[in-house]
């Protein structure tokens, strides 16, 4: 089961793949970035779910969170809160 998600200016391919050894599904994750450099998104061994549509989600919000990590400069300038 795949599914492409659009984030910002990237596009998401996350995948549910059996865990194998483990009951469940796992997510696989790439992340193509707009100048069409793609890579894999690593993810723990344990991040395991029931259900292949959850699996997705969690996929994907995973991506998500990577993308913000490699756009650090866009996340402070959009950062609204209290600077420590």
């Amino acid at each position: 089961m795949n599914r492409r998600y659009a984030y910002r200016d990237y596009e998401i391919l996350v995948s549910a793949q059996p865990a194998g050894s483990a009951p469940g599904w796992r997510p696989e994750i790439c992340v193509i970035a707009p100048d069409d450099h793609w890579q894999f998104v690593p993810t723990h061994d344990s991040l395991v779910a029931n259900d292949p549509q959850y699996c997705l989600e969690i996929g994907r919000r995973c991506a998500e969170s990577a993308i913000q990590s490699m756009d650090v400069q866009r996340e402070l300038a959009q950062y609204e809160g209290l600077w420590h």
